[in-house]
């Protein structure tokens, strides 16, 4: 396990354990505590490489049923669920038979996740949450010709990421319906890219592994209630890295019942 991923797994679980321990009672649900909805949400992350010349992208559209529940103290936990379509550009592949600058996109995946979020102080017209979030995309395999060769070939990919994401919420609570907030977070993408080769009689398989290049992020939103049952949030990141900056959009919807 890498260490950026025990570090963020023991952190996690550290502060779960803490805020649950701060409000006992808080896990007896309240009425109208489930919400259920759609996330939408697309991001760009330029991925790290070892060859400076090289800038490897990945990009993501996913639509995922999220489920909230709504717990007292000011704490919430939500399950994510859904799908997600991946593009790749200039991931170089040089251990199969014939060398691959790959570009892929509609590699589709199923998406697992769940969020925490605590509050910590509310004064004035402003509060302070805690959240954390993880979430994972599970790769299905997908099969491409390789073209400009003199003979059939193709390949078979199939990658799976993960990102998890720990960090302050500071939410302006002045306007009735209406809460923008800014959330600076460690923001960690990772995962693998297993490629398998066939031309004619020759056969090779490559596992890269992958993360992204930026690790911190900052997410502006604002979130709607429209009524007691409907609510809307609709969010943008910038992730800085060197030589830029990579981004993320978000928008969801909340029914409760």
């Amino acid at each position: 396990m890498p260490k950026h991923l025990r570090l963020l797994t023991v952190l996690f679980l550290v502060v779960f354990f803490s805020l649950t321990q701060l409000a006992p009672g808080q896990f007896r649900l309240e009425s109208q505590s489930f919400k259920l909805g759609i996330r939408s949400e697309y991001f760009s992350r330029t991925l790290s490489s070892e060859v400076e010349e090289e800038k490897p992208q990945l990009a993501a559209y996913l639509i995922n049923l999220a489920l909230r529940y709504d717990l007292r103290a000011g704490f919430s936990l939500a399950i994510l669920l859904g799908y997600a379509s991946s593009n790749y550009q200039d991931l170089i592949f040089r251990q199969v038979p014939f060398s691959i600058d790959f570009e892929g996109s509609g590699i589709s995946g199923f998406v697992v996740g769940a969020e925490v979020e605590k509050s910590l102080l509310s004064q004035n017209n402003l509060e302070v949450d805690f959240l954390c979030q993880f979430l994972a995309c599970l790769g299905i395999k997908k099969e491409f010709d390789i073209p400009d060769l003199a003979v059939p070939g193709s390949i078979k990919a199939k990658p799976s990421w993960m990102r998890a994401a720990v960090g302050p919420v500071f939410m302006l609570t002045g306007w009735e319906g209406i809460r923008p907030y800014i959330y600076p977070c460690y923001n960690y993408l990772w995962g693998t890219f297993s490629m398998d080769q066939t031309v004619q009689s020759l056969e090779g398989t490559e596992k890269k592994k992958i993360k992204a290049k930026s690790q911190f992020g900052v997410l502006f939103g604002t979130g709607l209630k429209i009524s007691e049952k409907f609510e809307l949030k609709a969010e943008a990141g910038l992730y800085p890295r060197q030589g830029g900056s990579d981004y993320s959009v978000m928008v969801q919807a909340l029914f409760g019942f």
